[in-house]
């Protein structure tokens, strides 16, 4: 590096003088200051300002040049390949018994579920003799959340590890009535105790896999159906696979939520069974009227065709082949003339091509990583937390630390909901939260090299549901790695001799994201947690995946996009619900607002002339209905949680701030259908006094349960509690709506689909943490008032690990040789 240094001094020349851009008054201070030291001549000036500036610019050029050149010769000695372990490249999964945060273990769900099915007064069936929705079922097993209290106690010190626990399912369609039950068993190490937890109608239940097979078994007996299908559309659901030809139909399932009906009620739109079948709509929907415990009650209750409702499938027969309706066709999709692809599909052959294409750039570490994993536990130099994968919502991050200092309790996304709208009821009631089906069952593989840089570490996630009760490992569905963005942190170049000085001054924007993607029917959602040195923690949504569609009609043109000849996408609104237990110099915290306004004034010493500018007020919010926030461009507000007790040297309180650029509004009256399940949208923002009964702002029940929510945030308000000086919880909103266009096919693009919330330091240091980074840059002249002076003084940090290794050639060939590695689950 010092050898860097001489050879950059050698060949630069001293920056510019003066940086006057054209300014009359900044150019005569400037001259005048250079008269004084020594004269040259008006003409001779201006060279000088000429060919200094022409060097200034140079200076950086070469600079960034001699970086690159010392990497590059560093590169040239052809560094080794690292070695696994030495990248760290998966989590160290070491047991720790006094963990209280460790992930629940396979071992102690089997412990759990033998203790539940040997105990004969909880009534379960075993999964291998469960052949009916029916009957009474172990839905699924996880962690149980204990009192955050107890947990601060036991960290600090003050007190023992509180029992672990775990949350246990359990369907009781049995029971008079029928409930949903949820069972507090523990402890997990040995079992002996089933504490009854929350009771919720069994006609709001989860949808499970022993449900829809009993749907698709109950549609197979309309048999008339296929023969409809191959007739108007040919196509089949069911006989479809004839002479090695498939010609399938398969059912997008829309459940109607209660507030409609009722009852427990789903609509089925019909699509080809290609990839992507979302983007090859049929013209009918069935509604399936699922009340009954006995699934051979169920029955067609209403059909959709061609822009027309119809009683019972009965009827619609009927009506069909009497004549009274007219028999639409559609032709079975087929690849495009000269295309061995099928049109809409992302698979396209690539070109041959006897010149070679250049690779895109690539990241790597030079050194390995800088941050260590350790079970469900990672540390890098300033960083530091835990997180916990749930059934529900997928990975809750715990116990942030900066440097140290614990800054958040827990940061986790709640709920992801899509409304859309229609003029067909599929679409025009169409409302789903997407944490019904577990949002932490449809965290799918992810590829390196696309989904996450190739040296990122990729993790697994073990979860129990009804599929694998006992847990299933979904392979590589966390990754975690530094990146560099290709942008300063912070930066500022300076060329103003006699003033503000020449220098330079930079570091490089390196944070570290903790990243999964849930892959959710036709949408994926990529969820990015990403650290920065600064202290700044942002939370990403990045959406991409397949638009939901059905077939253009007249009456849908105010809804919908024409995206094909035969497919028109429906305007929809994506909310994604957070939650943010921020916890600043312990937990008595205060929320605070700050205003921003105008104030007319008049300036005296211009004649008075009336002037506005801005200002800002501080308000102090005292209870919970007045955190509740609904956001308005008439009065910009900056949100703060801050601790009145601690302040920083200047006297200010110490805080975090809370901001977003993606703030939405749902638009939709209160109590509109489906729109009760997710009261906290009503909401950009809500600050609540943290109770242990109020872990979550949404159930796996929500998108059935709009009669009678399972969990109602609105009450999370109603009690309208005093938050100054509390335990304070941010329940943060953000999201957008999307009009699907024809560049969404076949794949909605991530890029202008991407939606943020930041919590930012906010007087919570006395200066900005990233100049304690090693990895930050400043140059300057020796003596910034000698403008003949071309020594250059560097402050860069040299003393890296000098053994530089480059990681392994990635193979995506050999990365899928192993099908269960991205496409299933290992049990």
């Amino acid at each position: 590096m010092e050898d860097m240094k001489e050879e950059i001094t050698e060949f630069m020349e001293g920056p510019a003088e003066n940086s006057s851009h054209g300014s009359p008054k900044r150019e005569t201070l400037t001259s005048e200051w250079n008269t004084r030291r020594t004269p040259v001549t008006r003409k001779c000036l201006f060279a000088s300002i000429a060919l200094n500036a022409v060097l200034s610019v140079l200076l950086i050029c070469l600079v960034i040049l001699f970086i690159h050149f010392s990497w590059y010769t560093c590169l040239s000695i052809t560094p080794e390949v690292c070695l696994v372990d030495q990248l760290q490249s998966k989590a160290d999964d070491t047991d720790d018994d006094n963990d209280i945060f460790k992930q629940i273990s396979r071992h102690e769900i089997q412990s759990i579920l033998h203790y539940l099915f040997e105990n004969k007064s909880f009534q379960l069936s075993h999964p291998e003799s469960l052949s009916h929705f029916s009957q009474n079922s172990i839905y699924a097993v996880e962690l149980a959340g204990s009192r955050k209290q107890d947990v601060l106690d036991y960290i600090s010190g003050n007190a023992p590890m509180p029992e672990r626990e775990a949350k246990v399912t359990v369907f009781y369609p049995l029971k008079e009535p029928p409930i949903v039950q949820h069972l507090i068993v523990g402890p997990l190490s040995k079992p002996a105790k089933a504490i009854q937890d929350t009771a919720i109608p069994y006609k709001v239940r989860q949808v499970s896999y022993p449900e829809l097979w009993s749907l698709y078994k109950r549609l197979s007996d309309y048999k008339e159906l296929d023969e409809i299908l191959m007739e108007n559309f040919g196509a089949a659901m069911f006989n479809c696979i004839k002479n090695g030809t498939k010609k399938c139909v398969t059912i997008h399932k829309t459940p109607l939520s209660s507030a409609y009906t009722g009852e427990r009620k789903m609509w089925l739109s019909l699509y080809y069974d290609i990839e992507y079948y979302t983007l090859h709509p049929i013209d009918m929907f069935l509604l399936m009227n699922m009340n009954s415990l006995n699934s051979s009650d169920w029955f067609v209750e209403t059909v959709w065709y061609q822009g027309q409702l119809y009683g019972t499938f009965q009827e619609f027969i009927t009506l069909l082949r009497g004549g009274k309706i007219t028999s639409l066709h559609q032709r079975f999709p087929e690849s495009g003339q000269g295309s061995s692809s099928l049109a809409r599909s992302l698979w396209k052959p690539k070109p041959k091509s006897k010149t070679p294409r250049k690779r895109p750039p690539l990241q790597f570490e030079p050194n390995g990583h800088r941050y260590m994993i350790k079970g469900e536990l990672l540390q890098s130099e300033i960083w530091h937390f835990r997180w916990k994968i749930n059934l529900s919502n997928g990975p809750r991050l715990i116990d942030i630390r900066f440097k140290g200092e614990k800054i958040i309790y827990e940061l986790s996304l709640q709920e992801i909901a899509v409304i859309y709208t229609g003029h067909n009821p599929v679409f025009a009631t169409a409302g789903l939260a997407d944490s019904s089906e577990g949002l932490g069952i449809r965290m799918g593989s992810l590829v390196p090299g696309v989904d996450c840089p190739s040296h990122a570490s990729f993790l697994d996630a073990q979860i129990s549901s009804g599929d694998f009760l006992e847990g299933a490992n979904y392979l590589n569905s966390i990754c975690v790695f530094e990146l560099n963005t290709g942008l300063p942190l912070r930066r500022h170049y300076c060329n103003s001799p006699g003033h503000a000085g020449v220098f330079y001054g930079g570091l490089q924007s390196t944070p570290l994201v903790f990243r999964t993607i849930f892959a959710i029917g036709n949408y994926d959602y990529i969820l990015d947690y990403v650290f920065y040195e600064n202290g700044v923690i942002e939370a990403r949504i990045h959406q991409s995946g397949y638009v939901l569609t059905s077939f253009p009609t007249e009456q849908e043109a105010i809804y919908t996009m024409n995206i094909s000849e035969n497919a028109a996408g429906h305007l929809h609104l994506h909310l994604f619900h957070f939650k943010a237990d921020i916890d600043v110099m312990g937990t008595e915290n205060r929320y605070a607002v700050y205003e921003v306004s105008l104030q007319n004034a008049s300036l005296q010493w211009a004649s008075n002339k009336a002037h506005s500018k801005f200002k800002y007020n501080s308000h102090l919010k005292r209870t919970e209905r007045e955190a509740a926030f609904k956001f308005s461009f008439d009065t910009p507000k900056q949100h703060v949680i801050f601790s009145e007790r601690h302040r920083n040297i200047f006297g200010q309180p110490r805080g975090y701030r809370i901001s977003s650029n993606s703030w939405a509004n749902k638009l939709l009256p209160e109590n509109n259908g489906f729109e009760k399940s997710i009261s906290w949208a009503r909401y950009q923002l809500a600050i609540t006094k943290q109770k242990d009964n109020e872990q979550t702002s949404s159930s796996m029940n929500a998108i059935f349960d709009a009669a009678e929510p399972v969990v109602d945030f609105e009450g999370f308000l109603a009690d309208d509690e005093n938050i100054v000086d509390k335990d304070l919880v941010a329940w943060i909103t953000i999201g957008d709506y999307h009009l699907p266009t024809s560049e969404d096919v076949p794949n909605v693009a991530t890029a202008g689909k991407s939606l943020s919330f930041t919590l930012s330091p906010f007087n919570y240091f006395s200066s900005d943490p990233s100049m304690e980074s090693l990895d930050g840059i400043y140059m300057a002249k020796e003596d910034s008032l000698d403008s003949s002076s071309e020594l250059i003084k560097f402050d860069l940090y040299d003393n890296y690990e000098e053994n530089v290794c480059l990681p392994e050639n990635f193979q995506i060939k050999e990365f899928v040789g192993n099908g269960s590695k991205l496409f299933m689950q290992a049990p």
